[in-house]
């Protein structure tokens, strides 16, 4: 079923945290200041995890993502707030993680993220399975939000190094669509193969 959540601050994952009659709710795809009608995927007892089914009210915090997959791609989910926003979620991540799962004192410091000098383009490894969308047609991409069995197919990545993107190109030509169509191992379900690129 579906239930509305207000969600109140960023858990782990880059998911949004709200609470439902006492419970918490960690929701895929909301963030903090979003109203939400979110769908349960896990009761867990203590906690529900879940997926974002409708955007009631958005966070002023939202905003357009320069990215035409984020909303199904689950790599960069802070992306659909600023930079500001996403460094201080990621600073209160080492925090929550020192205090919760470290069980060091509250009020340890904890320096400031430090910022890439450029908002896109900035990483120098990406990691990307073989496999097939939701169409059944052959994919190279990374794993969907909430199905993480399931792949987007991704032609490019936007936050991808530069030096990477024609490295990608000609991988998605020889394996999806030229000689390398035809290796057996992109076709094994079971052992996904992985393609792994880095600029140094």
């Amino acid at each position: 079923g579906v239930t509305s959540v207000r969600i109140e601050a960023w858990a782990a994952g880059g998911r949004g945290l709200g609470r439902v009659d006492g419970r918490v709710w960690m929701v895929a795809g909301a963030v903090p200041g979003d109203e939400v009608v979110a769908r349960a995927v896990h009761d867990r007892g203590r906690f529900v995890e879940a997926v974002l089914h409708a955007l009631e009210l958005p966070s002023p915090s939202r905003r357009a993502t320069p990215c035409p997959v984020q909303n199904e791609c689950g790599g960069c989910p802070l992306m659909v707030v600023d930079e500001a926003s996403q460094r201080s979620a990621k600073r209160q991540f080492v925090v929550d993680a020192l205090q919760r799962i470290g069980r060091l004192p509250a009020g340890l410091p904890v320096g400031q993220v430090v910022a890439a000098p450029i908002d896109l383009g900035y990483r120098n490894k990406i990691e990307l399975s073989f496999g097939r969308d939701d169409a059944s047609r052959p994919a190279l991409g990374y794993h969907r939000t909430g199905r993480p069995s399931a792949l987007v197919d991704v032609k490019d990545c936007v936050i991808a190094d530069p030096r990477l993107r024609p490295l990608l190109a000609a991988a998605r030509s020889f394996f999806l669509e030229g000689p390398g169509a035809s290796e057996p191992a992109i076709e094994e379900p079971r052992q996904p193969l992985r393609l792994v690129l880095r600029a140094s």
